[in-house]
């Protein structure tokens, strides 16, 4: 649903841990699309996604722009 604010997806916390343990493990993935749509998966779940703060952290390093963005 689209917002002032943005938009704003209703997801469980059983289907958001699995969802964050994928896309931590995309970080690492050796092709560059994967882990930019890894990175950006995780922005997009927000809060849920804090177990993947030190994979993101890492990311933050990576030799291709779109994983860093």
């Amino acid at each position: 649903m689209s917002t002032p604010l943005g938009r704003f997806y209703a997801i469980d916390p059983t289907t958001a841990s699995k969802a964050v343990e994928i896309l931590t493990n995309g970080l690492a993935d050796s092709d560059n699309y994967v882990r930019g749509a890894a990175a950006k998966g995780l922005g997009e779940v927000g809060l849920a996604a804090h177990s993947a703060l030190p994979a993101l952290r890492r990311a933050l390093c990576d030799d291709w722009q779109n994983v860093r963005k």
